[in-house]
C-alpha cells in the first residue's frame, strides 16, 4: 500500500540506528511517535482491520506505552478509546493517556494480568501480546536495523510480555536467520523496578512457548546496571530513555563483553520515564 493510500504510515517514523560505543548499535525507538515502538504495531492493526472495525470504539489493557499510543491514534481518527491500566502504572503514562482524551480505567494489577493471560475474540480489542497484527507491525524494526547495519550479529530486545520479542524474532527468522536474538530482563530484587514497563510476575505461557525456540538466550541485568545505563544514555548521547530501554542497552554491553568483537544491536523501546525519576538518577 502506497503512502498516499495508507493514512497510518505517516505516524510511524524511521528511527535511527545509533552507534553507541564499540560494537553496539541502538535502535532509537525512544524517538518514535509518542515516545515508544508501540505505534508501529498499532498502525499495522488499523491498517489490517480498517477503521470501520473500530467505529464503535477501540480498547486495550496497558501499563502505559501501548495505551498512550492507542489513545493518540484513536484521537487522530476520532475513535472512542478505552484503556484499562494497572493502578500501579507510572503517573506520567496515565496522565498522557487522559490528556489524549481516552477513557482511563484503573484496576488492580491482578485484574489486568488476568486479562493479559487470555486471548480475546473481540476485534475492537487490541491484545498487548496475542494480537498477531500488532506483532507483525514490529517486524519493520528488524528490517530497518538490518538495512542500516547488515552485519549485525545479534539483536537484544526487552522481554516484557514477549510480544515484541516474538514479532522481531519471527521477522529475523524469515529475513536473516543468522542473526541471533536475545531477550533482556532485569533481575528481581524485591522492590519496585526502574524497568516497570517489562516487570511481570511470570511469562505468558503461550507466547513464551512460541518465542523460546527463536531466542539464543536471555540476558538478565541488575537494577544498578539499569540505573547506570539511564544515566549514561542521557549524559553521553542525549537520549532520555525509560527503564526497559536501559535494560536492553545494559544487556547488550554485557553480551559484547562476554562474546568479544561482535556487532550487537539493541532496542531502545521508549523514553516515557517520569521526569522526576530521570533527574533523580542524574
Amino acid at each position: 500500500m502506497s503512502a498516499g493510500r495508507d493514512p497510518f504510515s505517516a505516524y510511524v517514523r524511521r528511527t535511527p540506528l545509533l552507534p553507541l560505543g564499540t560494537g553496539i548499535y541502538a535502535k532509537a525507538e525512544s524517538l518514535q511517535t509518542r515516545g515508544s515502538y508501540k505505534i508501529r504495531g498499532l498502525a499495522n492493526v488499523f491498517r489490517r482491520r480498517g477503521l470501520d472495525a473500530f467505529r464503535g470504539g477501540v480498547s486495550s489493557v496497558s501499563a502505559g506505552n501501548l495505551g498512550q499510543s492507542l489513545a493518540y491514534l484513536a484521537a487522530e481518527f476520532a475513535l472512542p478509546c478505552r484503556i484499562e491500566v494497572p493502578d500501579s502504572a507510572p503517573r506520567v503514562k496515565k496522565d498522557a493517556i487522559r490528556a489524549l482524551g481516552a477513557e482511563l480505567v484503573e484496576r488492580p494489577f491482578s485484574e489486568i494480568w488476568a486479562r493479559v493471560l487470555e486471548p480475546s475474540r473481540d476485534p475492537s480489542f487490541v491484545h498487548p501480546c496475542f494480537d498477531e497484527d500488532l506483532r507483525a507491525g514490529y517486524a519493520s524494526i528488524a528490517e530497518e536495523m538490518l538495512s542500516d547495519e547488515p552485519r549485525l550479529d545479534a539483536i537484544v530486545v526487552p522481554y516484557g510480555l514477549g510480544g515484541l520479542c516474538l514479532g522481531i524474532a519471527t521477522a529475523l527468522e524469515r529475513i536473516a536467520p543468522g542473526v541471533r536474538v536475545y531477550s533482556a530482563d532485569v533481575v528481581p530484587e524485591g522492590k519496585s523496578s526502574l524497568a516497570d514497563a517489562i516487570g511481570t510476575p511470570a511469562r505468558v505461557p503461550e507466547i513464551h512457548r512460541q518465542v523460546s525456540p527463536l531466542l539464543a538466550g536471555c540476558v538478565a541485568v541488575r537494577e544498578a546496571a539499569v540505573a547506570d545505563s539511564i544515566r549514561r544514555l542521557y549524559r553521553d548521547f542525549g537520549l532520555p530513555v525509560e527503564g526497559a530501554a536501559a535494560v536492553a542497552y545494559a544487556a547488550a554491553e554485557r553480551l559484547r563483553k562476554e562474546n568479544g568483537p561482535e556487532k550487537i544491536g539493541c532496542l531502545l523501546t521508549g523514553r516515557n520515564i517520569d521526569p522526576e525519576k530521570l533527574f533523580g538518577l542524574l
